[in-house]
Formats: C-alpha cells, structure tokens, sequence
C-alpha cells in the first residue's frame, strides 16, 4: 500500500469537481444551438415504454442486486482527465457482484466527446446507456424527434422508486427534464441548493485580493463606484510592491465559459451571467444585451477599459492566461473556483467579493447556477433490458450508494468487497489508503469510478457521513474556512436563479436555431466594440434598433412560451 490521505482533502476535491462540471456542462441559456434533424416524434404526447423480455428478471425486492439472474449491459462515459482504467475499477466489479450486471464499457474524452458522440448517433451504434453530457437541445434531437433515447416516465413509475421519490418531492426537478411531449429521456445531476459550509458553492464566484486591498488603505467595495475606486488604486499604488507598473486591477475571460460580466451586471440589478444571458423581469423573458441599464454596464465597462482598469486581453485570453497571471501575483480582481485553484501560492490573500450595488439598484444581489443539469444518465432505443437499465440508474439517487459510488466503501464494509477502503484512524480521522501507483486523493476517486467526468444524481453531501456511519463530517481547514464561510455571508443571502433550463418544441428550436446566431453574435460583437471604444454609446440605440431587425421579439417569444411551459410544468 502507499501514501494515507485525510477524506478532507477528498471532500474538497469532488466538490470542487462538481461546482466546476456544473458550471462547464451548463451551455447556458440561449447560446446552445443544433440542428433539429429529421423529424420521427414530432406529433407529441407520451410514450409508453413496451416490455422487454427481460423485465422478469429485474429484482423489485430491494435496490440490489439489481436484476437475478447476471446480464450485460453496454455503457458509454465520459473519461476523465486522470481518470484509471476500467480493468479493476471496484465500481464495476461492485456492480458485478452485487448487482448482477456486466457492463461492456467504452470511455470517451471530453475533448473528443462532441466528435464521438454525433457519430453514434449518425450511425444509430449505440450503447444500451450513456452517462456523459447532454444539451436539452440535444436530449430534443435524439429523444422527442429521432427517438433514439427512449422515454423513461413509465420506467420511472415502475422500477425507479427513488427517482420517483424525488421527482414527486422536487416539482422543480421534474420541470427542469420534461420535454414538451411531456416525456422525459433523462436524468439529471442535481446540485446542493441550500449552502452550508461544506456547500458554499454560489455557482458564480467572484474573488478581491485582499493583501492588495490593505496595501492601498481601502475598506471591501461595496458598491460600482467603490469597486472603481479600488481598482484605480490597484493601477496607481503599486500594490504588489515591486516597484513595477505591471499590476492588473481587473482581469477575465468575457469570451470563454460564462465570463465575468455577472458582478458588474448584477450591480445593475441584470440578473445575468453575461450580455447574451436570458432572464425574468416580472414574468417577462429578456435578454441582457437588449436591457436599457445594458447601456450603463457598457458606459462603466468603457471606462475601466479607456484607464487600464481592465486586462486588455479580457476579451481574448482564456481561463489558463488568465489564471497564470493571479498565479504569478499581478491580478487585483477575478471571478474563479477558489483561491488554491487560480492563485496556489498566494489563496491565503483572496476573498469573495460582496455583491455590488449602484445608484441604479440599492437591491443586492448575486446570479446562481442551474442546480438541475438534465442530460446524464440516458437510455438509448438500442437498450435490449431498459428495465435493468433505469433500475440501475436509481441506485444514483439513494443516499448510501450514491455516497460510495463517489467517495469508495467503508473498508471491511459489505460493499468494500476486499478494496481497501476509507477507515477511522486511531485518532478517529476518516483516512484513506492509496494504492500503489496514486499519489492524491482525486487520482484515488477516478481510480474507483467511471462517473467522476459527468456526476449523477443528487450532489453528495457530507452529511450522509452521520446518517449512514454516525460519523461526523471532518472539520475544514482554516485556508479553506476563510472564503467558504465569506461566501456563505457575502453571497448567500443573496442568490438569485438564473434563467432555468427549458425545452423547445421542434417547430420552436428550428426556429431559434435560424435567429440564434445572428443575435447573440451581434450582441457579443457590439459589446466588444463599445467596450473598447470603437463604437461611440451615442449609437446604442441603433445597436437596439439593429437587433429588432434581427428577429430579437421574435426569439424572446420562443424562449417566452418555453419558460411558461416550465412554470405549468412546476405545478
């Protein structure tokens, strides 16, 4: 055996993980386009699942084994980047021994998966199951439209006790994976939404340096002027103290991900994550690009920009560039995970920033993530035991076995089935055992798990550790407890949902696929440019009028009736 590791570090790791491929899986709303394909489901309305011949074997006593008699199954995931191989991996052989099922399993990289993923279904190769990352665009296409992925309500009803359980109790779940023919053909991750500090995971964090912030004699911003005043003080005190004018008041990625436009937005009362973003104002869908106080988030951006408050490769760098300067100790502001992950030597000198307010919205408040993320466990039309299959599934929404799937058996526990296992130490520690070969606890739970790439069901939450063990949960670290905690009282009070996550009829995303790219394309390109001033703000009212002309009413009726099917669909 080699290195012991503390289940801290582990609890870390994955939460981490699961705010980041939460964040990353997400596509937003509005930016996400796909052809709709040929159309084989158009007419709508429920589909009953038919029988297969194996559904008598499915064991209906008890969660395992899943089916009596041993059956395979082919499973398609998602690899992650230091994930082991499949040979060995306890997942697999648990599910071999306990739950009578043989999976045939193939990985695919993330980088690779877009590519691999149109072929299989071009070709109709498929697996009976994927646990990967799926669009609500892409979950229409191959589910209410080609019929590739099957509907999974009646499974639901009748072999997936534990989905049901959640479905009934969470109407918000059930909304978030109906397809407008009132089927689902998916199943979700679910992410914590009430923070605790285990979960302090406002999906969208914003970070100050607060060394910085000392060395220039200013108190937190608390609002836009305040955070303007502390990055002109950043610029002009030299506050790394090398006698260089090489500081960074302000950097970002505003063309990767979802940017970092949010925490000058939500100081002007936009609840959005960027300029092509969508929300709810009274009912009412908008875009954030077409808000009249866009303008204003425009006029203060240009500033920052026209005094070198802001990185002048904001708008081209990605998250690697950008997190190699607040690595080397030149940045003074960002948005990022958390401090050991953008700034590993220097974490001890960051902390969450409060949300901002301004003379045009005295209300704080602070953009979130979608916690329901549709489209990672699906079950294809080539599935031969659909039944085994969703009963398979279901294991991901209890509490013990989606706890173990993710952090590994008890050793000596009944699941362990001879691997080592986490155990009390004689300090009465929660420890792990590396095998040989791994260094870290990450590398040991992709070592366990092919499921790590896209999580499954609910988040895991550390207080299962009590309930299932009657073990308290470890105690954070002091570098961990000081921007977790932070977060919980700057930000948590004052999260708002986003957009939510909504499904188009085939008529409505054919549609929006053609009005889509014109639009946010625009929006994206004259933001840029009044940014950094090659167009005056004298002209944002033809920027408004142009996209009138674009189709804008057009596109925001699409998303308009979608988000009202959501809400009928919540009661």
């Amino acid at each position: 055996m080699g290195k012991s590791g503390k289940v801290l570090g582990l609890c870390t790791a994955i939460l981490l993980v699961i705010a980041l491929a939460a964040g990353c899986t997400s596509q937003g709303n509005g930016g996400n386009k796909t052809d709709t394909g040929a159309g084989k489901n158009e007419s709508g309305g429920k589909q009953e699942a038919s029988v297969s011949e194996g559904a008598a074997n499915v064991n209906l006593d008890g969660p395992l084994p899943v089916v009596k008699s041993p059956i395979e199954l082919s499973l398609v995931t998602l690899k992650a980047g230091n994930s082991g191989p499949v040979e060995g991996m306890w997942f697999f052989q648990f599910m071999k021994e306990k739950a009578n099922l043989n999976f045939d399993v193939k990985q695919i990289d993330h980088s690779a998966w877009n590519e691999q993923k149109n072929i299989m279904f071009a070709s109709n190769q498929l697996p009976d199951i994927f646990t990967a990352s799926f669009s609500i665009d892409e979950i229409m296409r191959y589910g209410q439209i080609e019929g590739q992925l099957l509907p999974l309500n009646d499974l639901i009803d009748k072999y997936a006790p534990n989905i049901k359980k959640l479905l009934d109790e969470k109407p918000e779940v059930r909304a978030a994976i109906t397809a407008p023919d009132g089927n689902i053909y998916s199943l979700p991750s679910i992410g914590v939404s009430d923070l605790t500090v285990w979960n302090s995971f406002a999906m969208n964090r914003f970070f100050i340096n607060q060394k910085w912030l000392k060395q220039v004699g200013l108190q937190e911003p608390q609002t836009l002027d305040d955070f303007y005043a502390m990055l002109k003080a950043f610029k002009d005190q030299d506050p790394d103290g090398n006698g260089k004018p090489d500081s960074i008041p302000f950097t970002g990625t505003w063309t990767q991900g979802i940017g970092d436009a949010y925490v000058i937005l939500s100081a002007l009362g936009i609840n959005a994550r960027n300029a092509t973003d969508l929300s709810v104002k009274d009912g009412k869908v908008t875009v954030a690009g077409a808000d009249p106080l866009f303008k204003e988030y425009l006029s203060y951006m240009h500033k920052l920009n026209s005094e070198g408050l802001l990185d002048n490769e904001a708008f081209t760098q990605n998250e690697t560039a950008k997190f190699a300067k607040s690595a080397n100790n030149q940045v003074g502001a960002l948005s990022g995970a958390a401090p050991f992950v953008f700034a590993p030597d220097y974490a001890a000198d960051w902390v969450p920033l409060t949300p901002l307010t301004s003379k045009w919205n005295s209300d704080k408040l602070w953009t979130d993530g979608n916690h329901v993320t549709p489209g990672r466990i699906v079950i294809t039309s080539k599935a031969k035991n659909p039944e085994a299959a969703i009963r398979f599934a279901d294991l991901f929404f209890t509490e013990l076995y989606n706890f173990i799937f993710w952090n590994g058996p008890m050793k000596d526990s009944e699941e362990a089935l001879g691997y080592e296992g986490w155990y009390l130490d004689d300090k009465g520690e929660v420890t792990y055992n590396f095998p040989n070969g791994i260094t870290n606890i990450w590398d040991y739970v992709n070592a366990l798990n092919p499921i790590s790439g896209a999580p499954l069901g609910p988040s895991p939450v550390y207080d299962s550790i009590n309930s299932l063990y009657g073990l308290k949960a470890p105690e954070l670290p002091e570098s961990e407890l000081s921007w977790r905690n932070p977060i919980l009282d700057k930000v948590g009070p004052y999260l708002v949902a986003p957009f939510p996550e909504v499904y188009l009829t085939p008529e409505a995303l054919a549609r929006r696929n053609e009005l889509a790219t014109p639009i946010l394309d625009y929006v994206k390109e004259m933001e840029a440019r009044f940014i950094y001033g090659h167009e005056s703000l004298d002209k944002f009212d033809d920027y408004l009028n142009k996209l009138k002309s674009l189709g804008l009413e057009e596109y925001l009726q699409i998303y308009q009736s979608a988000y009202d099917a959501y809400v009928a669909n919540m009661k």
